[in-house]
């Protein structure tokens, strides 16, 4: 990953720190809207195949195909504890730490009978949970809310709950904070970049 050097004014360091913000993460969010909103549209054929994945999403499915010959959710999850900086944020805000849950889905997988679903179906999930939500993209935030709406048994949602996160207060948390980025865009709160 490249490293950017942002300048931003002193108040709003100081209130970025003093609120504990994710400055990566929110940087991220806004470049990566910014270049999207500036690529050239796709073909109506491709765009009817649904949206695409986030250069961020793409790590994550990546890292977690690199873990097994057969990923799983669980592959995912370390996936998002390791690349999807926007998911790890939204756990956060519910209290959940993403690398320690990771780490004990890790563990359960060798001890338990819950099963883990196959990464391309948490990947379908998603597509449609972006679909649903008028996303043009798949971000970690989609596989996120893949994970935790798969069956109650499922190795990885059963975690989350056991963690507190349900799908029905999980949703309404990613759209607030995808809002918040939304409104930070618009309202010109976010960070001019300096190279």
């Amino acid at each position: 990953m490249a490293d950017l050097v942002i300048t931003v004014p002193d108040a709003l360091a100081e209130d970025l720190r003093n609120l504990d913000i994710a400055t990566s993460a929110v940087c991220q969010r806004a470049l990566l809207d910014s270049v999207t909103s500036r690529r050239p549209r796709a073909t109506p054929s491709v765009e009817a195949a649904g949206p695409s994945l986030t250069y961020r999403t793409q790590a994550v499915v990546d890292h977690a195909r690199q873990l097994s010959a057969a990923p799983t959710s669980a592959d995912l999850l370390r996936g998002l504890a390791a690349e999807g900086d926007f998911a790890r944020e939204v756990l956060l805000v519910v209290g959940v730490d993403i690398g320690e849950l990771a780490d004990e889905v890790a563990a359960d997988a060798r001890t338990t009978a819950h099963r883990a679903d196959p990464l391309d179906q948490v990947l379908d999930r998603a597509v449609a949970r972006a679909r649903e939500l008028g996303s043009g993209y798949v971000g970690s935030e989609h596989l996120l809310l893949s994970l935790v709406g798969a069956a109650p048994d499922e190795l990885v949602a059963r975690a989350l709950r056991v963690q507190g996160v349900e799908p029905s207060k999980l949703e309404p948390t990613v759209v607030f904070m995808l809002a918040g980025f939304a409104f930070a865009r618009s309202s010109g709160g976010l960070a001019s970049k300096s190279v």
